[in-house]
Order: C-alpha cells, then structure tokens, then sequence
C-alpha cells in the first residue's frame, strides 16, 4: 500500500469512487461494445457465405448470431477479469480513471474474484446499472454485489499513463 502506515482499505477517501466507477464502467463498456461492432461486418458477411452454401438464412443468422454473442462475452471477461488479473488490478479505464481492484485485505485479487466480480456484473448492470449503484451506495465501503461476495474493493489509486 502506498501512503501513510495507517491507511488501510477500508478508508472512506479511498473507497468512496463511485463517481469514477460509474464513468469507468461506461468507458470499459464502450471499448467492449466497439469490440463486437467491429464483429459485426464478418459476422454479415458469414451469414451470407452461409446462405451461399444452402443453409437456411434464418439457421445462418442464428449460428452467426450465436458465434457473435461467445464473441462479445468472450470480450467482456477479457477487459473486465483477465485484463485486472494481469496489470494489477486495473481495467483499461481503471488505469487512466486512477482506481484499482483489491482483496478486502490489500492484497491483489486471483483470478476467481475477477471472474466472480465479472459474473455478477450481470445483477449489478440490471437497469441501466441503478441496481449496482444503489448497492454501492447502500455499503460502507462503496461495493457493488459482484466486490462483496468476491470480497474486494475498488479503491482510488495513482493513474498510469
């Protein structure tokens, strides 16, 4: 941890980022969904070589279709779970935003917490993402559902260039 030797986690001035996260989560979700537009045009282009092929438009648009949403999912899990498991807890809007991702203890969170905060992102963007925010709102130390039962915190750290 840096700063002074008494600063913990828990310290309101570092958890109390709601502000930055709601803008981080807009900018890492815009970098996903810039991700699967760019799918997009293949993803045409294979429904009609499909239907070249004798293959049913509709059966053709649904096999596209389903290999599109693996796709984005794929790319959500990597910017918002492997993305911080690998460069210390930081996705790329965390890293300009100055946050980072920590265990309640201080310590860098495993891969399994990423996943975990990731897989409960579907509860907490429900509605725009007013169900995550009231609970953040709701908690001491300003987590959403996925950071309490992955237990971590996202806290106000020095942006990186």
């Amino acid at each position: 941890m840096t700063g002074a030797a008494d600063e913990t986690v828990a310290d309101p001035p570092r958890t109390r980022v709601v502000g930055r996260r709601v803008a981080q989560a807009a900018l890492d979700h815009l970098l996903i969904g810039s991700a699967v537009l760019a799918m997009t045009v293949p993803a045409l282009v294979g429904v009609l070589y499909l239907e070249s092929r004798g293959v049913e438009r509709t059966t053709a648009a649904y096999l596209v279709g389903a290999v599109l949403f693996a796709a984005g999912t794929a790319a959500d899990w990597f910017v918002l779970a492997w993305w911080p498991h690998r460069h210390g807890g930081r996705t790329p809007a965390m890293r300009r935003l100055g946050l980072r991702v920590l265990t309640e203890t201080g310590e860098a969170p495993r891969l399994r917490a990423h996943t975990l905060r990731w897989l409960l992102g579907v509860v907490d963007f429900a509605c725009y993402g007013l169900v995550g925010l009231a609970v953040m709102l709701c908690t001491p130390q300003r987590q959403r559902l996925g950071d309490l039962v992955a237990r971590t915190v996202v806290v106000r750290a020095p942006v990186r260039r």
